[in-house]
């Protein structure tokens, strides 16, 4: 198990996929991330299918909190439905955060006793 780390601004706790479960209506994440699952659960409604698109800044953000490096600015989203009907996320080839941190984990800083 790779731990994932909480919403780098309301502190929330990682939930599963690429979620988080917000603390505050405020969070600058909550706002920009609830805005992109409507937009994306339409378009998944009105094609039927999975589709792609660019990662958001909100998405590279928190792929940045993850791993503690940049998402490529070319970087996509893959949005798909899952067996049970619930919309999934695939940011930078992976279907979870978990996974980019177990691929990418951020370096724990060593210190020197003098």
């Amino acid at each position: 198990m790779y731990p994932v780390p909480d919403c780098p601004q309301c502190f929330g706790p990682w939930l599963n996929g690429w979620r988080w479960q917000h603390q505050a209506t405020d969070c600058f994440y909550r706002a920009r991330e609830d805005a992109t699952q409507a937009a994306d659960a339409d378009r998944l409604r009105q094609l039927g299918r999975a589709f792609t698109r660019p990662a958001t800044a909100a998405e590279a953000d928190l792929w940045l909190a993850c791993t503690g490096q940049q998402l490529p600015r070319q970087a996509m989203t893959t949005v798909h439905a899952d067996i049970a009907g619930a919309w999934m996320r695939q940011i930078g080839n992976y279907i979870s955060a978990q996974q980019a941190v177990r691929d990418h984990p951020i370096p724990t800083p060593t210190f020197e006793e003098n």
